[in-house]
């Protein structure tokens, strides 16, 4: 059994093991920069917390939730952000929602079930319909996204990867 659950000061050890799980995988998906000895994760929490509430947002940054998708074995599977609304660029390029699940988990359904339970929290935000984009060699992404009702509205071309990204909407 998965929930999905806030950030919260009490999930520091089990987020930091699934930081090592994406380091040792190799794998960059969060900014490490972020991360470094002085990192403070109380003002990691803080920080999350301001950005659902629009509290100091960078340019181009809307209020943002996130949730952390946690197993009974209290380890955190996954992360996924719910975009409030859309800023010109995520209209583009990003969309509504970014999931990731942690290396050790993938394939096992997390990703089609993290989706799935961001899917609920936007109805509740009161979303009628959410944008989700990947690369379009994201074959695993792409079978996530189809298998809660993603339709491909089109294909683009990133502007700051140059890579092919397809835009998928789900009506809510």
């Amino acid at each position: 059994m998965v929930k999905l659950v806030k950030p919260s000061i009490e999930h520091e050890i089990v987020f930091k093991e699934m930081m090592r799980d994406y380091t040792n995988h190799d794998e960059d998906t969060f900014n490490r920069d972020y991360f470094t000895k002085d990192f403070s994760f109380v003002q990691y929490i803080q920080d999350i917390d301001e950005l659902s509430q629009g509290i100091g947002l960078p340019d181009g940054y809307v209020p943002t939730t996130e949730w952390w998708l946690m197993n009974d074995e209290y380890e955190i599977v996954g992360t996924v952000r719910l975009r409030h609304f859309l800023s010109d660029r995520n209209r583009q390029e990003g969309g509504h929602i970014g999931y990731d699940i942690s290396p050790r988990f993938r394939g096992h359904g997390f990703g089609t079930k993290i989706l799935k339970l961001v899917l609920d929290k936007a109805r509740e935000l009161g979303l009628t319909e959410v944008l989700l984009t990947c690369d379009s060699d994201n074959g695993v992404s792409i079978k996530v996204i189809e298998s809660n009702g993603g339709k491909l509205e089109n294909e683009i071309i990133s502007n700051d990867t140059q890579k092919r990204v397809y835009r998928y909407w789900i009506n809510l």
